[in-house]
């Protein structure tokens, strides 16, 4: 081999290895572009959002009733969730006391202090608790009684959710 023959040989294999190089950064980048878009709709890109439809105050004016849906795809039902927070709070900051979909005429009724009704015609209840009370409301000494009323003969909506 003559010395020119080697250089040639010697950059040919230069340019393979950067080849390579530029062939692993592609894939670097895609990967982590791959990786990022993951985390974002994970994050916050596929939360869905929740808005608040009602809120109705106890009749002593120390808690609020607030009736919140979850807005979804036109495909899913829509999860609706009932919150007790202190008057004027936001529901955000706390956990649900109802969680269910499918409901026909539901109606949150305080029918007086410390006693809060539920009716529906129809609906799912995937949670439920019957009672409430919170450490900023008289130090857990104000307790809500929850109830239940369904209306009818069968409260479970059909099979295909009507």
């Amino acid at each position: 081999m003559h010395a020119v023959d080697v250089m040639e040989l010697s950059n040919r294999n230069t340019m393979h290895l950067r080849s390579n190089r530029k062939s692993d950064l592609h894939c670097c980048h895609l990967g982590l572009g791959l990786v990022v878009l993951l985390v974002t709709m994970l994050l916050g890109g596929c939360t869905p959002e929740s808005r608040e439809i009602g809120r109705y105050a106890s009749p002593d004016k120390l808690v609020d009733a607030v009736l919140v849906e979850v807005e979804t795809s036109a495909l899913d039902a829509t999860p609706t969730k009932l919150f007790l927070v202190p008057s004027g709070k936001d529901w955000r900051d706390h956990s649900p006391i109802l969680t269910g979909d499918y409901f026909e005429e539901l109606k949150i009724v305080w029918s007086r202090a410390r006693f809060l009704e539920i009716h529906y015609k129809k609906g799912r209840i995937f949670s439920f608790a019957s009672f409430w009370s919170s450490k900023n409301v008289e130090a857990f000494r104000h307790i809500v009684e929850l109830r239940l009323f369904p209306e009818g003969d069968s409260a479970l909506p059909d099979r295909n959710g009507e």
